[in-house]
């Protein structure tokens, strides 16, 4: 007769009931270890192997003492009602298709396609950032996309894991990531005709890429006018704009004032230099 070891974290007790009905466990037969094997899917694999066999009454003397190992009858009533409650406890699978994008100076969106739940639905999602901890996301989301926490002027790589009440799934692919600020422009120049302001500039030969420009025209202190972003983006010299809401004809209030410009991205702005005269 084969033989099947009794979990050591599961007790047996007097009566079982299960799908609402009571079977009388005539405290011999391990009505509880077995409901332990269909919760962790392995009841079948049992029966198919013959380490557990059919009996018309319960079987095996003192088997509900645990961690003994003792031959195991089921009766065919209850093994049916075990067998249709046989569930996985599958950890989800990896998400895939990941892309992180900056959503400020120390957060990065990151879109992804869910990988397979698993036993049971998805809850949370953990993050790691380079070779960091992995960290659950807090308040928990469980769709896409995420919100990652990031050190400031950093970039690196992230991975992504699905959580499920059976635990931590499978990590994702890293996808890399960038919250690095731009460098600011230089050799920036300003030259209008009529409403048209062309701006020169070399741009940045460091920092995060650039995604467009900024700019700020008004006097020494530049507090008259607001910053103005480029739109559509445009992060190539020159840029035209046009100026003609500084005055009627444009020319003769914009010429000799300041100018200054700033580059920009997802992560955030670059510093800013000191202004220079429209010509």
């Amino acid at each position: 007769m084969q033989t099947v070891t009794v979990p050591t974290d599961v007790k047996a007790s007097w009566a079982q009931t299960i799908n609402g009905v009571s079977y009388a466990a005539d405290a011999r037969i391990e009505y509880a270890d077995v409901e332990f094997l269909a919760r962790t899917n392995a009841l079948s694999a049992y029966l198919s192997n013959g380490s557990l066999y059919l009996s018309p009454t319960p079987n095996g003397q003192d088997a509900h003492k645990a961690g003994r190992t003792v031959p195991v009858g089921l009766n065919v009533k209850v093994l049916n009602a075990l067998l249709a409650q046989e569930q996985t406890q599958d950890v989800p699978a990896a998400p895939t298709g990941l892309s992180a994008v900056a959503a400020g100076a120390t957060t990065v969106t990151i879109s992804f396609t869910p990988g397979a739940a698993g036993g049971a639905p998805i809850t949370n999602y953990e993050y790691k950032v380079g070779t960091g901890a992995w960290t659950a996301l807090d308040p928990a989301d469980a769709s896409s996309p995420v919100s990652v926490p990031v050190d400031g002027g950093a970039s690196g790589n992230i991975r992504l894991r699905a959580v499920n009440l059976h635990g931590s799934g499978v990590q994702s692919d890293q996808v890399a990531y960038s919250v690095v600020l731009p460098d600011p422009p230089t050799a920036i120049a300003g030259d209008v005709t009529g409403n048209s302001l062309a701006i020169t500039f070399t741009p940045p030969a460091a920092g995060g890429a650039v995604t467009t420009y900024a700019y700020r025209i008004g006097q020494t202190d530049l507090t008259q006018n607001p910053w103005v972003t480029v739109t559509p983006d445009d992060n190539t010299s020159p840029i035209t704009v046009d100026v003609s809401a500084y005055g009627t004809p444009a020319l003769a209030p914009i010429l000799g004032e300041n100018l200054r410009l700033k580059a920009v991205n997802l992560a955030g702005e670059s510093a800013v230099v000191g202004p220079v005269v429209i010509t």
